[in-house]
């Protein structure tokens, strides 16, 4: 009676299993940036979104920039293999009035190369008052 039960048990976790594989859904591709350490392993696609927006490819190291910035981030998602929406985050400005910056762009193959379209500045400003929210309109 034992082993039948334990076998029972089996089964329910194989069928639960195969359908937990099966109707899971995918995730969009999203592509966090490697550090300065590992730039000669820098993801293709982040140095295309660098490039695009007319960056070195290596000038977003995660850890940051002594005295400049703390931290950097790309955030990819693809929505062809040609057109991507990108965004570029500097976060922890060693600056009073400003926090963070923000590159979004469309990211797409257009006659051979990749160009970056409808780029949008933004920051978040560091003083007490100010939103946490990013403006689009310089820090005062």
């Amino acid at each position: 009676m034992k082993k039948l039960y334990i076998i029972g048990l089996i089964l329910i976790l194989l069928v639960a299993g195969y359908f937990y594989v099966t109707t899971k859904q995918p995730e969009p591709e999203i592509h966090p940036v490697l550090d300065t350490q590992a730039q000669s392993e820098i993801a293709a696609d982040e140095v295309v979104v660098l490039t695009a927006l007319g960056k070195e490819a290596d000038s977003c190291p995660k850890n940051g920039v002594e005295g400049s910035y703390r931290s950097c981030s790309i955030t990819i998602i693809k929505n062809t293999e040609t057109s991507w929406k990108a965004t570029v985050l500097y976060s922890g400005l060693m600056d009073d009035s400003v926090r963070a910056t923000k590159t979004e762009a469309n990211i797409a193959f257009v006659n051979g190369r990749w160009e970056a379209e409808n780029v949008q500045e933004s920051w978040q400003c560091g003083r007490m008052d100010s939103s946490p929210e990013f403006i689009t309109e310089l820090c005062p």
